[in-house]
């Protein structure tokens, strides 16, 4: 076979060319814009945050939206993936960068029917976004490395899967200790993260930490003895925040 015993290599020249810089994100949302992040809608989109146990459920579903969501979806295939996950005995060890990536395209895979709702001029109101990976990840870690990952979780979500934009998200302030009194006075089954108390203080120090920079809506929900508010007191209050 003379061809597998030439001596002289074969040298092959490519001509050169220059490709053309393209924003990538600007064509892929033109073509598919079901994905878009930039899309004009006419919906409102209120999001709900807080530490666990904090009613974030209870208030969204209070405000009878046109659509809700709750994340992650434990229906869906990266839901799965994440209760899975949060179950293990070692579940809080998971690189906390793998678990941002897991919530983040969780995520992602709803925005063509987030943004779709918003078209509809529909009020989506959504329980955890971008926010709950930064406080429930960045509490695994201290110092720079926390800061790393929060930013790094806002590029991902933002820059990169440009997920739509809140125009409010709603804090729900419940200190660890009460949140926890009320988990267990309703009996719910806890994962890892849950039973943890000091990864819950620390993930409520990064919340209020955000709360302040962001400007989101802080909702106290004690009173001034320390005493948990009435439901119906604490939605009245966030319905008067809508309005305006």
């Amino acid at each position: 076979m003379w061809w597998c015993c030439r001596s002289t290599p074969i040298t092959l020249t490519l001509p050169k060319t220059t490709l053309p810089r393209a924003n990538w994100r600007k064509k892929f949302c033109k073509n598919w814009p079901g994905w878009a992040g930039d899309i004009m809608a006419a919906g409102k989109l209120i999001v709900f945050e807080g530490i666990d146990g904090s009613g974030k459920e209870t208030q969204a579903r209070l405000l009878k939206p046109d659509f809700y969501l709750a994340f992650p979806r434990y229906d869906k295939l990266f839901g799965k993936i994440i209760k899975f996950l949060l179950h293990l005995p070692w579940g809080q060890k998971i690189n906390p960068y793998l678990m941002a990536w897991l919530f983040a395209t969780d995520r992602f895979l709803a925005k063509p029917e987030i943004n779709f709702r918003l078209r509809l001029n529909q009020l989506v109101v959504i329980d955890r976004y971008t926010a709950s990976s930064q406080a429930h990840q960045g509490a695994k870690l201290k110092g720079k490395s926390r800061e790393s990952i929060i930013k790094w979780i806002d590029w991902l979500e933002n820059k990169v899967y440009c997920l739509p934009q809140p125009d409010k998200v709603f804090f729900l302030n419940l200190p660890p200790q009460k949140a926890k009194e009320l988990i267990i006075k309703r009996g719910r089954e806890q994962d890892a993260a849950e039973k943890d108390f000091v990864y819950q203080q620390e993930t409520y120090l990064i919340y209020q930490d955000l709360a302040k920079k962001k400007k989101w809506v802080i909702i106290n929900s004690l009173d001034k003895q320390g005493k948990l508010l009435p439901v119906r007191e604490i939605h009245e209050c966030i319905r008067s925040r809508i309005v305006k």
